[in-house]
């Protein structure tokens, strides 16, 4: 039978279809084997073996210099407002904003300062639901970036030096409740705090104008208890990153899933370790091979949330700085930059301006003249 060139040509044919087999079946298993051994680096690299674990530990492992978190559900908060007849929507409130004056505010202060520590959600896959009152609390939000008098309805066209104070407190209030309750977890609830965050740097440019000396030294401090958007969002992704790891989806089919977590973890472990602009130049941005079905599904926009990061870093710095300088003015001495900042000088009757290295101009911020 086997003098037959056509049994022997099929016979050879099917020899080789079994060793290419046999070496897929032993390619895969090393990749599978690799991935495991990754992942298990990647989970002391970042000291924790699950997503809830990381999450509990950025809570306990808090720098205290920056506001402490509190439960994002704030049920003490949620009520306080429930319970007050001015938290309502009305028609002279501009946008989002809800009705509420600055000793109610002041109130809330209080409850959220004695409400109970955060907590990390009971199980945390992306299942898990951002706190339902989030809206609330941009509204909230909102609220402290307006006069009691434009919150409430009552405006009367006039402003007193009183009335400064109260918006710069109204501020310093808005800054407190949104670090303190927004902070932590997914990267969706990140770039929610840095649209919080984006609305109160831009009111706090607004009030920069004061000659209160304390105000600016105390606005200077508060914004320097906001944690860093770069390192939020490196522990979000991390977080996210450990999400990933855990899914059931990559032990459905390990024959074709195990080349696509390993796209998946060359792309996501060294930009969650360090998400700077230069990682991300570093790793392949191009469209993910046709085997990796889940990792397309499951990788975020790196180079939109990266940019977001950055610039939000950079524009906080920025107006805090502004507060210190223009607080150094007032006090008659020299404002000397911190490392990465730059004091740019007016030009033509212009007035000086920040600028943070190596970040877009649309980050600078232009001092009181």
């Amino acid at each position: 039978m086997f003098h037959k060139s056509w049994v022997r040509n099929s016979v050879a044919f099917a020899a080789v279809l079994i060793l290419i087999a046999i070496g897929t079946f032993f390619y895969l298993n090393a990749v599978s084997v690799a991935n495991h051994r990754r992942i298990e680096d990647y989970r002391q690299q970042v000291g924790a073996i699950s997503a809830a674990d990381l999450w509990a530990k950025s809570i306990e492992q808090r720098d205290p210099r920056l506001f402490e978190l509190h439960d994002s559900g704030f049920p003490g908060g949620v009520q306080f407002l429930e319970d007050t007849k001015q938290a309502r929507r009305t028609e002279q409130v501009e946008g989002d904003a809800i009705s509420i004056t600055t000793t109610q505010l002041e109130e809330l202060r209080a409850i959220l300062r004695n409400s109970p520590g955060a907590q990390v959600p009971e199980i945390v896959d992306f299942n898990t639901l951002l706190p339902a009152n989030f809206k609330q609390l941009r509204s909230l939000i909102f609220a402290c970036c307006q006069s009691q008098e434009k919150s409430t309805g009552t405006e009367t066209g006039t402003a007193t030096g009183a009335a400064m104070i109260e918006q710069q407190e109204r501020w310093l209030i808005g800054v407190e409740l949104a670090e303190s309750l927004t902070a932590g977890g997914f990267l969706v609830g990140e770039l929610k705090r840095f649209a919080l965050l984006k609305t109160l740097l831009e009111r706090g440019l607004e009030l920069i104008q004061s000659d209160d000396l304390d105000f600016l030294e105390n606005g200077a401090a508060t914004l320097a208890r906001v944690a860093s958007p770069e390192d939020g969002i490196a522990r979000a992704l991390q977080i996210e990153t450990l999400v990933v790891m855990d899914l059931e989806e990559w032990q459905a089919s390990p024959f074709t899933s195990s080349l696509d977590l390993r796209w998946y973890l060359d792309q996501q472990i060294p930009l969650s370790l360090d998400p700077s602009r230069e990682t991300l130049q570093a790793l392949s941005v191009e469209e993910p091979p046709v085997y990796a079905l889940l990792s397309s599904a499951v990788l975020p926009l790196f180079d939109s949330i990266i940019e977001k990061s950055n610039q939000m870093g950079a524009r906080l710095l920025a107006v805090r700085c502004a507060f210190e300088a223009t607080a150094a003015q007032l006090r008659g001495v020299e404002w000397t930059p911190p490392t990465g900042v730059e004091l740019i000088p007016s030009t033509a009757g212009g007035a000086a301006r920040i600028h943070v290295t190596g970040s877009s101009v649309a980050t600078d911020v232009y001092l009181p003249k």
